[in-house]
Protein backbone atom coordinates (compact mmCIF):
# COMPACT_ATOMS: atom_id res chain seq x y z
CA UNK A 1 0.00 0.00 0.00
CA UNK A 2 1.22 3.59 -0.67
CA UNK A 3 2.12 5.96 2.02
CA UNK A 4 2.70 8.92 0.38
CA UNK A 5 5.89 10.86 -0.53
CA UNK A 6 5.99 12.23 2.91
CA UNK A 7 5.62 8.91 5.18
CA UNK A 8 7.91 7.09 2.58
CA UNK A 9 11.23 8.80 3.54
CA UNK A 10 10.93 7.11 7.10
CA UNK A 11 9.08 4.34 8.10
CA UNK A 12 5.92 5.57 10.22
CA UNK A 13 2.62 4.55 11.91
CA UNK A 14 -0.53 5.85 10.04
CA UNK A 15 -3.98 5.98 11.75
CA UNK A 16 -6.88 5.44 9.93
CA UNK A 17 -10.31 6.02 10.78
CA UNK A 18 -12.87 3.98 8.83
CA UNK A 19 -16.14 2.43 9.92
CA UNK A 20 -15.38 3.54 13.62
CA UNK A 21 -12.23 1.12 13.78
CA UNK A 22 -8.90 2.65 14.09
CA UNK A 23 -6.53 0.68 11.49
CA UNK A 24 -3.15 0.78 12.11
CA UNK A 25 -0.54 0.03 9.21
CA UNK A 26 3.02 0.18 8.97
CA UNK A 27 4.56 2.29 5.85
CA UNK A 28 7.11 -0.56 4.40
CA UNK A 29 10.74 1.61 4.42
CA UNK A 30 11.55 2.46 0.67
CA UNK A 31 13.97 0.91 -1.09
CA UNK A 32 17.58 3.10 -2.43
CA UNK A 33 16.06 2.98 -5.73
CA UNK A 34 12.78 4.46 -4.72
CA UNK A 35 15.12 7.15 -2.95
CA UNK A 36 17.09 8.22 -5.43
CA UNK A 37 14.06 8.27 -8.03
CA UNK A 38 12.41 10.63 -5.34
CA UNK A 39 15.39 12.94 -5.01
CA UNK A 40 15.87 13.13 -9.33
CA UNK A 41 12.39 14.19 -9.83
CA UNK A 42 12.88 17.39 -7.25
CA UNK A 43 16.65 17.83 -7.78
CA UNK A 44 16.16 20.36 -10.33
CA UNK A 45 13.32 22.34 -8.43
CA UNK A 46 16.19 22.07 -5.36
CA UNK A 47 19.02 23.43 -6.98
CA UNK A 48 16.99 26.43 -7.66
CA UNK A 49 15.80 27.11 -4.80
CA UNK A 50 18.51 27.05 -3.28
CA UNK A 51 20.34 29.91 -6.20
CA UNK A 52 17.41 31.68 -5.50
CA UNK A 53 18.07 31.83 -1.74
CA UNK A 54 21.62 32.70 -2.16
CA UNK A 55 21.22 35.29 -5.23
CA UNK A 56 19.07 37.03 -2.39
CA UNK A 57 21.41 36.76 0.38
CA UNK A 58 24.15 37.84 -1.15
CA UNK A 59 22.52 40.85 -3.27
CA UNK A 60 23.25 44.51 -2.39
CA UNK A 61 21.53 45.14 0.93
CA UNK A 62 21.10 48.98 0.06
CA UNK A 63 19.32 47.63 -3.49
CA UNK A 64 16.15 45.98 -3.77
CA UNK A 65 16.71 42.12 -4.43
CA UNK A 66 14.03 41.13 -6.95
CA UNK A 67 14.73 38.25 -8.96
CA UNK A 68 14.19 38.30 -12.52
CA UNK A 69 13.80 35.02 -15.05
CA UNK A 70 12.92 35.31 -18.85
CA UNK A 71 10.90 33.39 -21.11
CA UNK A 72 10.33 33.01 -24.42
CA UNK A 73 7.34 31.36 -26.17
CA UNK A 74 7.36 30.72 -30.11
CA UNK A 75 5.10 28.27 -31.28
CA UNK A 76 8.77 26.36 -33.01
CA UNK A 77 10.36 26.72 -29.61
CA UNK A 78 10.19 28.25 -26.45
CA UNK A 79 13.26 28.99 -23.78
CA UNK A 80 13.15 29.74 -20.32
CA UNK A 81 16.38 31.16 -18.53
CA UNK A 82 15.53 30.41 -14.73
CA UNK A 83 17.00 33.70 -13.51
CA UNK A 84 18.60 37.28 -14.93
CA UNK A 85 20.57 39.46 -12.97
CA UNK A 86 22.14 42.98 -13.72
CA UNK A 87 25.20 44.73 -13.11
CA UNK A 88 25.15 48.40 -14.27
CA UNK A 89 23.65 48.04 -17.88
CA UNK A 90 24.67 44.18 -18.38
CA UNK A 91 22.18 41.61 -18.43
CA UNK A 92 23.72 38.28 -17.62
CA UNK A 93 21.42 35.28 -17.91
CA UNK A 94 21.68 32.29 -15.36
CA UNK A 95 21.16 28.61 -15.83
CA UNK A 96 21.02 26.47 -13.11
CA UNK A 97 21.77 22.61 -13.53
CA UNK A 98 21.45 19.83 -11.09
CA UNK A 99 23.57 17.62 -11.94
CA UNK A 100 27.09 17.76 -14.06
CA UNK A 101 25.51 17.84 -17.76
CA UNK A 102 22.63 19.82 -19.28
CA UNK A 103 21.98 21.46 -22.57
CA UNK A 104 22.33 25.12 -22.38
CA UNK A 105 20.26 26.20 -25.35
CA UNK A 106 18.13 28.13 -23.90
CA UNK A 107 21.30 30.20 -22.20
CA UNK A 108 22.36 30.34 -25.68
CA UNK A 109 19.02 31.69 -27.18
CA UNK A 110 18.94 34.33 -24.57
CA UNK A 111 22.55 35.26 -25.26
CA UNK A 112 21.64 35.74 -29.37
CA UNK A 113 18.40 37.36 -28.94
CA UNK A 114 20.06 40.19 -26.23
CA UNK A 115 23.31 40.33 -27.48
CA UNK A 116 25.01 39.21 -24.23
CA UNK A 117 28.54 38.71 -23.64
CA UNK A 118 28.40 36.48 -20.72
CA UNK A 119 26.27 33.50 -19.83
CA UNK A 120 26.56 32.00 -16.15
CA UNK A 121 25.51 28.12 -15.81
CA UNK A 122 25.28 27.11 -11.94
CA UNK A 123 26.07 23.43 -11.47
CA UNK A 124 27.98 21.07 -10.00
CA UNK A 125 30.88 21.65 -12.29
CA UNK A 126 33.97 23.25 -11.40
CA UNK A 127 34.98 26.99 -12.02
CA UNK A 128 35.67 27.17 -15.56
CA UNK A 129 35.05 29.64 -18.59
CA UNK A 130 34.10 28.01 -22.00
CA UNK A 131 33.87 30.24 -24.57
CA UNK A 132 30.82 32.87 -23.00
CA UNK A 133 30.01 30.83 -20.85
CA UNK A 134 31.03 31.25 -17.09
CA UNK A 135 30.28 28.20 -15.45
CA UNK A 136 30.28 28.30 -11.75
CA UNK A 137 29.79 25.50 -8.91
CA UNK A 138 27.36 26.01 -6.30
CA UNK A 139 29.16 26.53 -3.41
CA UNK A 140 30.51 29.68 -5.49
CA UNK A 141 27.43 31.55 -5.87
CA UNK A 142 28.53 33.86 -2.81
CA UNK A 143 31.88 34.82 -5.43
CA UNK A 144 29.53 35.19 -8.64
CA UNK A 145 29.22 39.15 -9.20
CA UNK A 146 33.17 39.47 -8.26
CA UNK A 147 33.91 36.62 -10.70
CA UNK A 148 31.52 38.43 -13.23
CA UNK A 149 33.92 41.85 -12.65
CA UNK A 150 36.79 40.13 -13.26
CA UNK A 151 36.18 38.72 -16.87
CA UNK A 152 36.87 41.60 -19.14
CA UNK A 153 35.35 41.63 -22.28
Amino acid sequence: MECGALHRLRSITILNNLNHFTILRRCRAPHSKELAALALVNRGAIAEQFVAQELIAYADPYQASDLYWWSRDKPSSSAKIDFVISKGQTLFPIEVKAGKIGKLRSLKIFMEEKSSNLGIRISQNHLEIDGKVLTVPLYLIEQLLRLVKSISW
